[in-house]
C-alpha cells in the first residue's frame, strides 16, 4: 500500500491523499485504510481529524495494538487524558508487552522527529517504558 509507505516515510501530506484515494475506490474498504490515514492525520497535527476516523473503529481494534496505539496517541495529542489512558488500558490488555521501548524499536518511522513525538504522545497517555 502506497499510502501506508507514504505515512512512514515522512510524507504524511501524500499518505493522506493515497489513502482518500484508496478509499474513495474500495467503499467497503478494511478499517487498516482509516487507521493509516488517521496516523497521517496525527502527523499533520489534525488531531481531532484523526480521532474523528479512529473513534469509529475502535471497536474493531481490540487486538490490533498498534491502532490501539495510534488512538491512545491521538487522544493525547489533543489534550483528552483521561481518553487516553483507557485506551492505554485497552492496549496494555490486548499486548501486555506493547510498552514504549517497542514502540521505538518497531514503529518504522523513516525520520526519528515524528518517532519521538509518537513516543512523547504515548507517554502523555501513561504508557511505561
Amino acid at each position: 500500500m502506497y499510502g501506508w509507505g507514504l505515512g512512514w516515510a515522512g510524507r504524511p501530506d501524500a499518505a493522506l491523499r493515497e489513502m482518500e484515494l484508496a478509499k474513495r475506490l474500495n467503499p467497503h474498504h478494511p478499517v487498516l485504510y482509516d487507521i493509516f490515514a488517521g496516523r497521517a492525520l496525527f502527523h499533520l497535527r489534525r488531531f481531532d481529524d484523526a480521532l474523528a476516523l479512529l473513534e469509529p473503529v475502535a471497536d474493531a481494534m481490540t487486538g490490533h495494538v498498534n491502532g490501539l496505539a495510534l488512538l491512545a496517541a491521538s487522544y493525547a495529542a489533543a489534550g483528552r487524558l483521561a481518553e487516553a489512558q483507557d485506551t492505554v488500558r485497552s492496549l496494555r490488555g490486548a499486548g501486555p508487552g506493547y510498552t514504549l521501548a517497542y514502540a521505538r524499536a518497531t514503529m518504522p518511522y523513516a525520520h526519528s522527529e515524528a518517532r519521538e513525538f509518537f513516543i512523547e504522545m504515548l507517554r502523555a497517555a501513561g504508557l511505561s517504558e
